[in-house]
């Protein structure tokens, strides 16, 4: 009888090493998609790389925060899970490190913003958008970037899409983006 287990227990084990197993670092969802690269498989193509640099200068982030339109012209082009252009979603996180970068008033300016104008247009075209949005994953993205770049006084807009929606990630990820803005 203890032979027959152990040989039982020896085949078990035999068949889950033999199994295919799947990437383990492959978070993609579904099989469709298993030809595209990765985000970083993608910058590494020097080609890629090129054209990520030229739309991530200063001048052209610019543009993308002049005016409202402009920055919700950018949004618009966020797609649902994985469907993103890849291009357009570095440009996205590139635009919410330059909002972030750019500095407002001088300490000694008490009158003047401290936060710059093009920050401001950015975090609100992001409100609006995640708010406005279908698709849990777009509410998710643009969560994400607020995370980064809104300002305290935004948690509570957060909030209030969170408490609007019935998805789990979105709800997830706005407590956590609302917690990092009110430490």
């Amino acid at each position: 009888m203890k032979i027959k287990a152990f040989l039982s227990v020896i085949l078990a084990a035999s068949v889950a090493v033999a199994a295919p197993k799947k990437d383990v670092y492959d978070i993609r969802p579904d099989e469709n998609i298993s030809g595209a690269p990765t985000a970083a498989e993608w910058q590494g193509v020097k080609a890629n790389a090129d054209k990520l640099a030229a739309a991530t200068a200063d001048d052209k982030l610019a543009q993308y925060v002049a005016t409202s339109e402009a920055a919700e012209a950018l949004l618009s082009k966020v797609r649902g899970a994985y469907l993103t252009d890849t291009l357009d979603a570095h440009v996205i996180a590139a635009v919410t490190q330059y909002v972030m970068v750019k500095k407002g008033a001088s300490w000694w300016m008490f009158w003047a913003p401290e936060v710059p104008a093009e920050r401001s247009i950015w975090t609100a075209a992001l409100l609006k958008t995640a708010e406005n949005a279908k698709d849990a994953y777009i509410t998710e993205f643009c969560i994400d970037q607020l995370r980064w770049c809104a300002t305290p006084c935004q948690a509570k807009a957060i909030g209030a899409i969170a408490k609007k929606s019935n998805d789990k990630g979105v709800k997830s990820i706005a407590e956590m983006a609302v917690k990092e803005l009110t430490k």
